[in-house]
């Protein structure tokens, strides 16, 4: 993990080449995905649903990044969902539309020339005094499906 002080050489590397500070693994895991739940690899072609209820955080962010560690450019200028932003059912579920033309509701929009990465950030609640490592134990991950592709 790069936010811990423990932290391997490449960890320390990668953050020293981006000038990314992670924060602290005691207070968020972070969760990348390049493939879907079929594992097949993320493009920017297909379109995908990201799906979950509510994790056992506080917070929560889930953002679109190219190969090369960059937001998704999009002409939308919408670069993420959290857990403050994102539109539910009744239920508490949710569901983000991963495509490069436009969808309703939570649209994640995505770049056609790309490769997809997903970065899932999972913050600790302040208030209980637990680690983001303790929570992900209780978390469920959102599913990423493949719905068309062309």
């Amino acid at each position: 993990m790069a936010g811990r002080p423990d932290a391997d050489p490449y960890a320390r590397a990668h953050i020293a080449r981006t000038g990314r500070m992670p924060l602290s693994s005691a207070n968020v895991q972070y969760f990348i995905a390049k493939t879907d739940t079929q594992g097949l690899r993320l493009i920017g072609t297909c379109e995908y649903i990201i799906e979950n209820t509510e994790t056992m955080s506080d917070w929560w962010s889930l953002a679109a990044y190219d190969d090369n560690g960059m937001l998704q450019k999009n002409n939308a200028h919408r670069y993420a969902f959290n857990s403050s932003t994102i539109l539910r059912d009744t239920n508490g579920r949710y569901q983000i539309r991963l495509s490069a033309f436009p969808r309703s509701r939570n649209w994640l929009p995505t770049n056609l020339n790309n490769k997809i990465t997903l970065m899932f950030r999972l913050h600790a609640p302040a208030s209980t005094g637990h680690t983001a490592l303790s929570n992900t134990k209780r978390a469920s991950l959102p599913t990423i499906r493949r719905v068309t592709c062309g």
